[in-house]
């Protein structure tokens, strides 16, 4: 796999003398071969857990997304580029090493730049050897470390902001005139399938994508309308599906995301109800977590974007956070960011989003903190004793009642549920008793403690509940405290 990884950086760099901002002249990459030679049939993709809610593998274990957005021309993914400056290759493989150690199993990435006018096409219908090269490179590293890939074939933020020199724009040979057009034309969508097809040519038999997203922030950008966008998203959705089970007999996951983080009428149909759509996807930027000053707000912004989400979705579908982050204002305390992240990532697992969430950096440079990756690494630990069958059912009526220097997120069912718990008023460990309502839960459950600063787990408990009323007491409790409670 390293050998052909080196083999297609060599030929990359041969055909482009310089990748850096310059369209790639004189060839183009028509009807790829795959990158991978493999079984498509025998690859273990992932798909949504019987149920409904979150994610299994091709055997039945359960997924549960730990991860963020990495784009690639960002650090430790754009040293991967052939023909770069600054080529090195390793850097980005000791990268994707070090995220499957941390427990990362998941990223968010765009596959083009156009920030850095890095395209897939220039012109459109022209697919660019070094872009193609360098998407090879990170799949590569990818799949040897176990790290899925969610696609998200256009980014659309940048497109739009560097419009003038966009190779969709009609100025330029594109089909776009109207940004509208991105969306209702005819001669764009056809466009834009020929590059679905490609991806799937090239990258698509492989079950290192974890999804394919349609669209980047679809309510955004283009000036369409709900209905217009939800046509797109029908047609689009269905021929990607369509010919990937031609080309390789297998379909991958397929979502969209909302700027808007929670959408309500037309725009709330296509986010949470849409058909043809696997999961859900919006992305919250959303009140204190957009600028964030102290880290109790920022989780409790979280958990009211996810439990909107959850309450607006019809089918069981997951809902998975596909971007946050202090958008508006960038952390400048490292350890005030590390503890924001912290609870914004148990606030979206704990309120029944499907993992993390995934959060834009917002950092210099553009990727994790390793106080990051310590906080995915300890939930890796927590999720793996999480009976996630029992939690892939309808929600159940429950509620916490805690002292009030202590916050609380939740999610359940009849037969389980997870609990966290941070404090806010202190730094010291504490007694902590703290009161459930869960009328249709089990009448007597066990529970398990886990600290989710240090990943340890506390001594187990039991109790039994009176007409769906119950307490659990912990002595010289953590600071943060994750509880996984089932009957017993």
């Amino acid at each position: 796999m390293r050998l052909q990884a080196l083999r297609l950086s060599a030929l990359a760099a041969a055909l482009v003398s310089s990748f850096v901002g310059r369209p790639c002249t004189g060839a183009t990459v028509e009807d790829p071969a795959p990158l991978f030679k493999v079984n498509s049939a025998k690859e273990d993709y992932l798909r949504v857990a019987p149920g409904g809610r979150y994610f299994v593998h091709s055997d039945g274990r359960f997924y549960i997304p730990l991860g963020y957005n990495h784009n690639p021309d960002w650090d430790r993914l754009w040293q991967c580029a052939p023909g770069r400056r600054g080529y090195k290759p390793q850097i980005t493989e000791r990268y994707f090493s070090h995220l499957r150690d941390c427990g990362v199993n998941l990223l968010r990435m765009m596959i083009e730049c156009p920030a850095g006018s890095h395209y897939l096409e220039n012109p459109i219908g022209t697919f660019r050897p070094g872009h193609v090269a360098w998407i090879d490179n990170i799949m590569t590293h990818a799949r040897k470390y176990g790290v899925r890939l969610m696609f998200t074939p256009w980014d659309t933020y940048w497109m739009n902001h560097r419009w003038d020199s966009n190779p969709y724009n009609i100025k330029l040979g594109g089909p776009v005139d109207r940004k509208s057009d991105f969306i209702t034309k005819r001669a764009a969508i056809e466009v834009e399938q020929r590059r679905w097809k490609f991806i799937i040519d090239r990258w698509g038999n492989t079950g290192t994508i974890f999804a394919w997203e349609l669209l980047n922030e679809s309510d955004y950008w283009w000036g369409a309308s709900p209905e217009q966008v939800s046509a797109w998203a029908t047609e689009m959705g269905r021929f990607v599906r369509d010919y990937e089970q031609r080309k390789w007999g297998r379909t991958h996951l397929i979502t969209i995301s909302t700027g808007r983080p929670m959408p309500e009428g037309a725009w709330g149909d296509l986010a949470y109800r849409l058909l043809g759509l696997d999961l859900a996807s919006t992305h919250l930027y959303i009140g204190a977590a957009n600028a964030p000053e102290e880290p109790i707000k920022p989780a409790l912004a979280i958990q009211r974007g996810v439990s909107y989400a959850l309450a607006n979705i019809r089918d069981q579908r997951p809902y998975l956070n596909g971007e946050d982050g202090p958008i508006n204002r960038w952390i400048a305390d490292p350890r005030l960011d590390n503890e924001v992240f912290h609870n914004m990532s148990w606030a979206h697992l704990a309120s029944g989003g499907a993992g993390s969430g995934l959060r834009w950096p917002y950092r210099n440079p553009h990727h994790l903190s390793e106080g990051m990756l310590r906080t995915l690494s300890l939930m890796s630990g927590f999720v793996k004793a999480v009976p996630w069958a029992k939690l892939c059912q309808p929600m159940a009526k429950f509620s916490v009642k805690a002292p009030e220097d202590w916050i609380a997120c939740h999610t359940a069912t009849k037969q389980a549920a997870i609990v966290w718990l941070t404090r806010a008023k202190t730094t010291e460990r504490a007694h902590l008793t703290f009161n459930l309502s869960w009328p249709s839960g089990p009448s007597r459950l066990s529970y398990r403690a886990y600290d989710t600063k240090v990943g340890k787990w506390l001594p187990s408990g039991s109790t039994e509940s009176t007409k769906g009323e119950l307490a659990i007491a912990l002595t010289a409790a953590p600071l943060s405290i994750a509880l996984i409670l089932q009957g017993s």
